[in-house]
């Protein structure tokens, strides 16, 4: 098929500015596309920054929950020991002071007996 000179002439002329036009739209993609990559990487920078500031954070206050908790599981611990050394002494000061009254209430009827006796005899 053959066009006129004329329609031939603009044909060139417009593949041509297409070119041109493809060429200079390429570059400006792909300078658009590394500032969008530059952007994106400082901003995955900064979530990633954020992220492990929030999980230090975290982790620092399941820190220091745990040892509230573990100082008051010592705490308790030990309270259960007075508690129970306490009642070991109790136990132990009652058995002592039954023992003693025992004694005492032997001793004195022995002693009440001594005294019957001596009364019978003389």
């Amino acid at each position: 098929m053959v066009l006129p000179q004329d329609v031939e002439r603009d044909w060139d002329d417009l593949i041509w500015s297409w070119k041109e036009d493809h060429k200079a739209a390429s570059k400006e993609f792909w300078k658009w596309r590394k500032a969008v990559r530059s952007r994106w990487g400082q901003i995955d920078k900064l979530i990633k920054k954020e992220l492990n500031e929030e999980r230090k954070k975290l982790l620092r206050e399941v820190n220091r929950k745990l040892a509230a908790e573990r100082l008051e599981l010592v705490l308790m611990e030990q309270e259960e020991k007075r508690q129970a050394a306490i009642k070991a002494f109790y136990e132990e000061s009652q058995r002592q002071a039954k023992a003693h009254t025992e004694k005492l209430r032997a001793a004195m009827q022995a002693s009440l007996k001594k005294m019957a006796e001596a009364q019978q005899v003389g």
